[in-house]
């Protein structure tokens, strides 16, 4: 099969959004949790890894624990070096439904940036971390046409509580593997540390795909909205068009909290590939979106969302804030060349001006 290098930006520090105050990926206390992959469950393939890549542009100390359990890590981040910490598989979360004792807790003494890789040698996602003084009340799910070359490659949602008493409802837009219907109202409460997961239901190697579920945090009784970390994604899929015996790697994105969106992106297609596909997030249905200057007309928004490909850059403007994220296609979709397999990734607003960027060339494999 073939493989290639995974790729990632790191320390994409951004700063700026409409209320304006600052925003990085750069911080001192980090939640996460191993989200679904389709080989905890097709494991002939071979399981799944996780490793946190942390770095830092100071010398500090850092901790990684499973809260309230084993710690992982804990020395010296040393200054412009990554570190890299592997997650075990004990801690997979496999599931729909709530989790105990599962959730990644990264802290530090100074400032370091954190990412996340899940990989497999034919299915392999990263995504930056977001630390907690950035994370929010309000998100909304982001996958993909649920489309594989494996069954059980379920696309998700998962949710980690990074305070006691947190409330959180969930709208999903299909029906998932919990037994909750489309535009169902479901409410799930967690502690600290504890993790939520929802998976979209799935029949052979298709299924349903839980872009544009809404997941917030809620008051109960005496207790206010809470910040929680979210991840989106898939346990493997393809794309896009192009059958379910396409290449498929899985999608592991951690959301941006709707507080940090904006009214403007710019994007850049990729090299290599013809062709990228988009999804703009909306979620004030009355909110006016232009594409490259052309209104798009709000029929075309499915669950929030419209979906576009194209091979050249774009601009995009909203009257109310949006989400954009950027697609990448699969090995022989669209015209591409192998080693191309298919990825997500979330796009930050004109508005939040990024003034530092450090590159990694990852040694994780990922591959078809």
């Amino acid at each position: 099969m073939m493989k290639k290098f995974l790729l990632i930006f790191v320390a994409v520090f951004f700063l700026g959004n409409a209320f304006a105050q600052d925003f990085s990926n750069k911080g001192k206390e980090f939640w996460l949790a191993f989200s679904y992959h389709v080989g905890m469950v097709q494991t002939a393939g071979g399981l799944p890894a996780m490793t946190l890549n942390i770095t830092s542009d100071v010398t500090t100390t850092c901790v990684v624990e499973i809260f309230g359990g084993v710690n992982l890590f804990s020395g010296t981040i040393t200054a412009n070096v990554v570190t890299n910490v592997t997650i075990p598989t004990t801690y997979f979360i496999n599931g729909d439904g709530l989790f105990n004792n599962n959730a990644i807790h990264v802290t530090a003494a100074k400032p370091i940036v954190v990412y996340s890789f899940i990989t497999r040698s034919a299915a392999s996602a990263a995504t930056l971390c977001l630390p907690t003084n950035v994370l929010g009340k309000q998100y909304y799910g982001m996958s993909f046409t649920q489309i594989s070359n494996e069954p059980n490659s379920n696309s998700f949602i998962t949710i980690v509580g990074v305070e006691d008493n947190t409330s959180i409802e969930i709208i999903p837009t299909v029906s998932t593997v919990g037994g909750w219907a489309a535009g169902s109202i479901n409410v799930v409460n967690l502690n600290k540390g504890q993790v939520y997961q929802v998976l979209g239901t799935t029949a052979g190697t298709n299924g349903q795909d839980i872009s544009g579920t809404s997941v917030r945090s809620i008051a109960s009784g005496t207790n206010t909205c809470k910040k929680i970390a979210v991840f989106s994604g898939s346990g493997k899929l393809s794309l896009a068009a192009c059958g379910a015996g396409s290449s498929s790697d899985n999608l592991y994105q951690q959301l941006y909290p709707a507080s940090t969106w904006g009214k403007k992106y710019l994007s850049v297609p990729s090299s290599g590939r013809l062709t990228n596909f988009y999804r703009i997030m909306r979620p004030a249905f009355t909110a006016v979106v232009k594409l490259n200057g052309t209104i798009i007309p709000s029929a075309s928004f499915t669950n929030g969302y419209y979906t576009f490909s194209n091979s050249i850059p774009n601009l995009i403007e909203s009257d109310s804030v949006v989400s954009v994220t950027q697609y990448f296609t699969t090995s022989g979709c669209n015209g591409n060349p192998a080693p191309y397999d298919p990825d997500m990734i979330v796009l930050n607003p004109v508005e939040q001006n990024i003034n530092k960027v450090t590159l990694i060339s990852s040694p994780l494999l990922a591959g078809p």
